[in-house]
């Protein structure tokens, strides 16, 4: 890719893609989530 201008927009919305789904903190509450709708 040469295109700097893409390379980058590409590199900070996957960094912020990364950020917004696969943070602990984000995985936990989206796990918490799950295991609260299977609770009897």
């Amino acid at each position: 890719m040469n295109d700097k201008a893409l390379q980058e927009k590409l590199t900070t919305n996957g960094y912020q893609y990364l950020l917004d789904n696969f943070t602990k903190s984000v995985i936990a509450k989206k796990m918490f989530n799950e295991l609260s709708k299977h609770q009897l």
